[in-house]
């Protein structure tokens, strides 16, 4: 299992993307806001499916 943080909200507070690398699979956790950034985050850096 992979784990990154993605800041977010003017705070930087801090949610955790969880993700298994056989599948791409991944848990967004403590999203609080911006999850149009953090499903970017997702999307792009690590190609993974959050949806």
């Amino acid at each position: 299992m992979k784990v990154t943080v993605v800041p977010v909200t003017p705070f930087a507070q801090n949610c955790t993307l969880l993700w298994r690398e056989e599948t791409r699979r991944a848990a967004i956790v403590d999203p609080g806001d911006e999850i149009e950034r953090i499903l970017e985050a997702a999307d792009q850096a690590h190609r993974l499916s959050a949806r």
